[in-house]
Formats: structure tokens, C-alpha cells, sequence
């Protein structure tokens, strides 16, 4: 834990953290100087005693989302990366990152997976995977097969009976000479 924090005037000057009472605003600023390398505070029941607030002072600031509870009883400060850019070298990786579902999202805070994802893991395929797939190509698209019923509604047999008596009138009409022998 690094001795040194900072605090970004974007998050705490806004009209959501200004109307919380001063009891709930000072929690949120002993929790951010108790924070890992990546916003995790992993006493935050103990500062709340520390500093005399109370425990719906934590709830509110979970509520608002300026904090984060994870099932482990860890909380984390969602707008850590806003507040505290770390160098590479001084960083240290919590042990908490890994046990929770999180991401930074495009402002960089921390979004819980569940609520900007469907449920179940990331990398969980969704449907069934054993059920057969279509594999029809534009190749066999374009072929177009009789012998397989492939045209739809089509009388098939009425067609090929046309085709005989037209070919059998093609055999009589050369059977028959237009002069006697």
C-alpha cells in the first residue's frame, strides 16, 4: 500500500458526491487513502469505526456507486484510475483483481462485469454448441437439382410426363414421312 493519493476534483466536485453528507464524503476520502495499487480497500467496516461514521454511510457510498462491494467484503473505488495514475515501476498488482469480475471501462472505471455483460463468464459459449449448423454455400445456392425435389412446390412427376408425351410427339412427327415411299 503506497503512502501517497490522489483525489480528482471531476468525481468529488460533481452534484452526486456534493450531496452526500460531509460523514459519508469524509469515509470515501479515508477509504481511498487505504486503497492497494488498484483501488481495493480490504478494511473498509474498520475505517468506518476509525472515523465515526456510520455503517449507512458505507451503504450510501455503495449505493451512489463511488464504491464498489465485492462478495469478499473488499470494497473498491470505482474512478481509482481517474483519481491515481500509477507508474509502471512503483505499481503492485492486488491479490483482490483477480478473484473479482471487473473492468475498466471507457472513462476508466471500474464496471462490474455483470452489469454491462449477459450472464455467465466471458469466454462461456452461449447456446448449443452440438447442434448442427447449415452449411450451405453460395456455390450450392445457385445449383439447382431436380432429382432432389430442390424446387419448391413443384410437381415433379407431372413435368417429367410432360416431357415424355413432348418427346413422343418429337418421335412420331420424324416417323412420318410428308410423301409415300
Amino acid at each position: 500500500m503506497a503512502k501517497r493519493r490522489c483525489i480528482s476534483l471531476d468525481i468529488i466536485d460533481s452534484d452526486a458526491f456534493m450531496e452526500m453528507p460531509s460523514s459519508s464524503q469524509n469515509l470515501y476520502f479515508h477509504i481511498s487513502c487505504r486503497c492497494d495499487d488498484d483501488g481495493f480497500c480490504n478494511c473498509p467496516i474498520k475505517v468506518q469505526r476509525t472515523v465515526g461514521a456510520s455503517i449507512d454511510d458505507l451503504k450510501l457510498l455503495i449505493a451512489k456507486k463511488f464504491l464498489l462491494e465485492c462478495p469478499n467484503g473488499v470494497v473498491l473505488v470505482k474512478h481509482w484510475w481517474i483519481h491515481n495514475l500509477k507508474r509502471k515501476d512503483r505499481y503492485t498488482p492486488s491479490n483482490y483483481l483477480k478473484d473479482n469480475r471487473l473492468f475498466l471501462d471507457e472513462n476508466n472505471a471500474y464496471t462490474t462485469i455483470e452489469t454491462n455483460r449477459p450472464y455467465g463468464i466471458e469466454w462461456q459459449p452461449s447456446g448449443n454448441q452440438m447442434a448442427t449448423q447449415d452449411n450451405i454455400s453460395k456455390d450450392k445456392l445457385s445449383k439447382v437439382n431436380i432429382n432432389n425435389n430442390s424446387i419448391p412446390n413443384v410437381d415433379r412427376d407431372n413435368i417429367l410426363k410432360e416431357l415424355e408425351v413432348e418427346e413422343s410427339k418429337d418421335i412420331n412427327l420424324d416417323n412420318e414421312l410428308p410423301f409415300d415411299i
